[in-house]
């Protein structure tokens, strides 16, 4: 139960970290000039091959490089993963603690055993999942 609690923490972490970071690129494409007609631009040459831009078209999403304040985007990525991953931290480090005081030696080793086999098999999962899903994005990209 203990690798499902991580996970489902985890999980509602990258959650409100990616809703975070969509905030501030949105901000971003709203409040710089530069983005914003880049976007206009991409948006006006959907599906045309970008050597196939007009050079004004070219000329305006050429000077928007450069324009977006990455400093940010990776400020929130790095706080928001310090401040969420704190209480996933804390049952890591305490739970053992707690069974082990409370419960004696037996049911550490069973919480330790049960814990350790089942991250292994969630970490193998979650790995084929991830695989699946990058590979389910691509086959989306070609229809």
């Amino acid at each position: 139960m203990l690798p499902f609690l991580f996970s489902a923490l985890a999980m509602n972490a990258v959650g409100r970290a990616a809703m975070d970071m969509i905030q501030e690129v949105r901000r971003q494409f709203a409040d710089i000039p530069e983005l914003k007609a880049a976007l206009a631009v991409m948006k006006k040459n959907d599906g045309i091959d970008q050597k196939s831009w007009s050079t004004a078209d070219q000329a305006t999403f050429d000077a928007a490089d450069g324009k977006a304040e990455y400093g940010k985007c990776v400020e929130i990525s790095t706080k928001a993963s310090i401040r969420e991953m704190v209480l996933p931290g804390i049952l890591a480090v305490v739970s053992p603690v707690v069974i082990g005081f409370g419960g004696g030696a037996e049911m550490l080793g069973g919480l330790l055993a049960g814990v350790t086999s089942c991250g292994v098999l969630m970490a193998i999962f979650q790995s084929n999942a991830g695989g699946a899903w990058d590979n389910a994005k691509r086959c989306l990209k070609k229809v």
